[in-house]
């Protein structure tokens, strides 16, 4: 069996063989055959990794997009946390804003240069922010026309929290443009 795995992380070492946040995905079997690229946050922060396949028409594309936002932090976690590398990596290039703000701004400027006519998104994100009408994923999902499939499909509100059930939420989405959600014929998620 054909596949392509897709992998992003920062490129902040940490001195372990344990490097926490990063992404990644796989395309296999003949849908490899289909891809057109592939790569990761152009920013080597580890925070997204895309695969661009073309449909069944030559018109219509695919891009798929898996990606993990930090948590809003109001004070830096451990040396280690994806968090701490991308803040780094932010200060370096002289930027401050902090990695939970930064992914938005920098996912929505990426997906304006990289999206062309014909082009479908699915994109899978832990987003570590819940949906409702304020929230930045939400704005995002309006600016680019997605739909949340949670939602489109009836799937949980809340996913579990096994170890601490006061604390369930829904923070991981999957959205999709109206076409390519109108294409799906089953979903469903698991905690």
């Amino acid at each position: 069996m054909n596949a392509c795995w897709t992998a992003s992380s920062s490129k902040v070492p940490v001195g372990s063989f344990l490097k926490p946040g990063g992404t990644g995905m796989v395309v296999m079997g003949n849908h490899t055959g289909r891809i057109i690229d592939r790569g990761v946050d152009p920013w080597h922060m580890g925070r997204w990794s895309f695969t661009l396949m073309k449909g069944n028409r030559d018109d219509i594309s695919l891009l798929c997009i898996v990606g993990y936002r930090t948590g809003n932090r109001t004070s830096p976690g451990g040396p280690k946390t994806a968090w701490a590398q991308q803040q780094a990596m932010l200060l370096k290039s002289g930027r401050t804003d902090k990695p939970h703000e930064a992914f938005i701004s920098d996912l929505t400027n990426w997906l304006h240069k990289y999206m062309t006519t014909g082009m479908e998104v699915l994109l899978c994100l832990d987003a570590n922010e819940q949906w409702d009408d304020q929230s930045s994923i939400t704005k995002l999902a309006l600016e680019f026309n997605l739909i949340n499939i949670h939602k489109e499909f009836g799937l949980p509100e809340y996913h579990p929290n096994l170890s601490n059930p006061d604390r369930s939420t829904n923070i991981d989405f999957c959205l999709g443009t109206p076409n390519l959600v109108e294409n799906i014929t089953y979903a469903t998620a698991t905690p």
